[in-house]
């Protein structure tokens, strides 16, 4: 685990952000809109992490302007390849190099990340945010599940200027609505 966490923090520092991604062999979707049990709770952005959702999360307080920690199943290559061609969170998006990757110390990263942004159906995710919660990070610093704003139309994948497509009030560490 120190390893992982040692191999990048000369890239990340002590301020950082950690996006974790499962798409759970093509069942994030499904899997999420059970969780959500049909409600307004967007059952999309945690799978897909548009940077649009990202940038919604860590521009208001502050975070765009340091490392955004990817870590990932792998299974789905577009969704790191759009964070990496954005301009705001590309130059800003770190991965673990190949020969450093574990479970554990993935963990690890995103256990001490600063904010922490997962995948609600993921075992790996929530146990990170509890985790953290443990460990004293403020719950608000957890980003599992997000409520999407009823005003932006469904197929929106950004809205009119200061008008939030996701809306991220921070009441827990496993739901945000």
């Amino acid at each position: 685990a120190c390893s992982v966490v040692d191999g990048v923090r000369d890239q990340i520092g002590d301020t950082y952000s950690v996006i974790h991604s499962r798409w759970l062999e093509g069942e994030c979707p499904s899997r999420t809109g059970v969780l959500m049990n049909g409600g307004h709770l967007d059952t999309n952005a945690s799978c897909w992490m548009p940077p649009t959702f990202i940038k919604e999360i860590l521009g208001p307080i502050g975070l765009l302007d340091h490392p955004i920690v990817y870590l990932s199943d792998k299974q789905l290559p577009f969704i790191v390849e759009q964070l990496q061609a954005d301009e705001t969170i590309g130059p800003k998006l770190v991965t673990v190099p190949k020969h450093l990757e574990s479970v554990v110390g993935e963990m690890m990263l995103g256990m001490l990340s600063t904010v922490f942004i997962g995948q609600p159906t993921s075992s790996m995710s929530t146990n990170i945010a509890a985790v953290r919660v443990a460990f004293g990070f403020d719950v608000r610093s957890n980003y599992l599940v997000v409520k999407r704003n009823n005003n932006i139309p469904e197929n929106a994948t950004t809205g009119k200027m200061g008008q939030q497509i996701w809306e991220v009030p921070m009441n827990s560490f496993c739901i945000h609505s």
